[in-house]
């Protein structure tokens, strides 16, 4: 039986490189079909992978707790209005995208793919 996706299902992840505590908690979700179609062609071309990373983090990631800027202050989690195929989503913000380091845009956007592929209860378990 084929069932729908749940765009709203929100998943806890901590991260490979997190060694210190508390650890940072992202919040990601499954990406919708217009998001991932957006950022499909991007995946498929080598030269725009980072491009591609940075756009399903910015679909996907839906929130966190404990992540700190420079300084050593909480970040608190902005999203702004993006319109794609006359859809209008709310993404991560640009001010919270370019303080996210590099191998973690990856490896989160590598975990929001992998959890797009999954069905619902496979994500659950």
């Amino acid at each position: 039986m084929i069932t729908g996706i749940d765009v709203g299902l929100v998943q806890d992840y901590i991260s490979k490189y997190d060694k210190g505590e508390p650890k940072t908690i992202w919040k990601i979700s499954v990406l919708s079909v217009h998001a991932f179609a957006f950022v499909a062609s991007k995946i498929s071309d080598i030269n725009k992978s980072i491009e591609a990373m940075i756009d399903i983090v910015r679909f996907g990631l839906r929130g966190f707790d404990n992540f700190k800027d420079k300084e050593g202050k909480n970040v608190q989690f902005k999203t702004e209005s993006h319109d794609v195929s006359s859809k209008t989503f709310d993404i991560v913000s640009d001010n919270i995208i370019s303080i996210i380091p590099t191998d973690i845009i990856v490896e989160l956007g590598s975990k929001i793919l992998e959890i797009t592929k999954l069905s619902e209860q496979e994500i659950k378990n």
